[in-house]
């Protein structure tokens, strides 16, 4: 799948809805993992003594962008967990 593509994931019970879960955590994970490895970068440099006024804000900027970021990777992380499968007699 390419960048900005809507997948479809089809859902026919609830070991399909499990796996689906599974898999988008899986992604999430991932994506969380990302962030964390940006945070860290941004902290360090943050740390650093010859960075401008200007630098350190955008810096800053970015970082709370960040953090942001993973506010609503966690509360996807919980709408994911949420799903529910609701069968129609089916199974």
């Amino acid at each position: 799948m390419k960048t900005g593509e809507v997948a479809t994931i089809t859902i026919q019970g609830p070991n399909d809805l499990r796996a689906a879960q599974r898999q988008q955590i899986r992604a999430l994970n991932q994506t969380q993992a990302f962030l964390i490895g940006a945070g860290c970068t941004l902290e360090k440099a943050l740390e650093s003594a010859e960075m401008d006024d200007e630098a350190r804000r955008l810096v800053n900027s970015a970082f709370f962008q960040l953090q942001r970021v993973e506010t609503e990777c966690e509360k996807l992380h919980a709408h994911i967990d949420a799903l529910t499968f609701i069968g129609h007699g089916h199974d």
